[in-house]
Parts: structure tokens; sequence; C-alpha cells
């Protein structure tokens, strides 16, 4: 490639370095690396926090400027293992609980996850729009299907966790995900959104993963 070439012209021919550039030419960058002395590559496993001299003061001290003195907690390392259930997955859970209560006040469902499932399945999702319309910014033509599908998914991952059939786990790729308790095998739950935002979903698809809508 380009620049491949551009780096062996470099080495071959000093003199092509550019004339501006204040960098040491790539010969004269490996020829300082050479006369370094070889040493062993130092392995640390303490956490960033030990760089930071009084930690702990300092975490008080940046709380303190928030102005919730009375909330603060010492910050503590959470286990890799632990953040799906921990962090990821109560910000989901509290989400989908937020569209719960305001569909509730607004008497489209009862209070529970499952009730506000049941609008999807019974074909009122636009409903839902209605009320949260103006809550999302999607720049989609389809706005509609946008904001049931913002709707459903926090929706259907809490009700998976809630129902016992599932609990939160995180994908390679650090996407929060829902596992199937029993099969230990992540639950498709875009399908199955898919399939709530167009009104195709019934009682038996949500069953199937082990959750039980009520009877409205």
């Amino acid at each position: 490639g380009t620049l491949v070439d551009s780096v062996q012209v470099e080495v071959t021919e000093p003199a092509a370095h550019a004339r501006y550039d204040t960098h040491p030419t790539i010969d004269q960058r490996v020829a300082a690396l050479a006369s370094l002395p070889i040493t062993e590559v130092a392995v640390r496993n303490e956490p960033a926090s030990s760089l930071v001299a009084d930690f702990a003061e300092r975490v008080d001290e940046v709380v303190s400027m928030t102005g919730r003195r009375a909330r603060q907690q010492l910050l503590s390392p959470i286990p890799v293992d632990d953040i799906a259930a921990r962090v990821l997955g109560p910000a989901v859970d509290a989400e989908a609980w937020n569209i719960v209560h305001k569909a509730n006040a607004t008497r489209k469902c009862r209070d529970s996850l499952a009730s506000a499932l049941r609008i999807f399945v019974d074909g009122r999702g636009p409903q839902l729009v209605e009320i949260f319309f103006n809550e999302f910014r999607f720049s989609s033509q389809d706005k509609q299907q946008a904001v049931l599908r913002r709707l459903a998914r926090p929706l259907l991952q809490a009700a998976l966790v809630e129902s016992g059939s599932g609990r939160w786990d995180v994908s390679p790729a650090w996407w929060l995900t829902v596992l199937d308790v029993d099969a230990n095998r992540v639950i498709d739950v875009e399908a199955l959104v898919d399939r709530l935002v167009t009104g195709e979903a019934t009682d038996a698809d949500l069953a199937e993963v082990g959750v039980t809508l009520p009877e409205e």
C-alpha cells in the first residue's frame, strides 16, 4: 500500500524525509531503539485507581461537587462478570418500568411489564406512540415503528428476566443480551421485538420464552 511504500522509502532513502517534519527519520528511530537495553516488560495488575494518590479522598471530593452528599458511596471495582447484572441490566429494567408507569398513568395498561407487552399483542401499540412520541428523536421516516421498537425492546428484556426464564449477560461485543437460564443460550430478543412492533406477536410466542401475559 501507499503508506508501506512511503515508509520503506524513508528507511532506504533518509533524504526522502519530509523537509519540515520535526520527528527523527525512521532510520534514526531504528538506530535509537537498537541502542536501548533489553529489559523485561513490566506487568502491573493493580487497578488504575492505584495510580491516584488518596483515591478515596478524591472520590469524596468529586462526589461532593455534584451536590449529592447524602447519596455518595465509596466506589469499588465490579467484577467483569457482574457488570450485566449489576449495571447494564438494572438500567434497562428502570427504563422498562418507566414505560410501564407512564402507560399505567394514562390507563393503557396495568402496572406490570406483562400488561405493557399485552398492548403490543393486542395491536394497541399506536396508543403508546401517542404518549412517548415526543420523548425520542428519530431521523427515520417511519417514526412510529422506531418509537414502538424503542419501547418494546426494554419491556421484553426486563420481562424475560423478571419471569426467571432469562438472565442479564453481555455478548463478546459488549451488547447487553438475555440468556435463557435453562438452555444457557442467547434468547433472540430482536426477532420477537420485530413481531411485537408489527403486531404479529401472540400470547404463545411470549409463553414460549417464559413470559405469560395477563388477560385484560
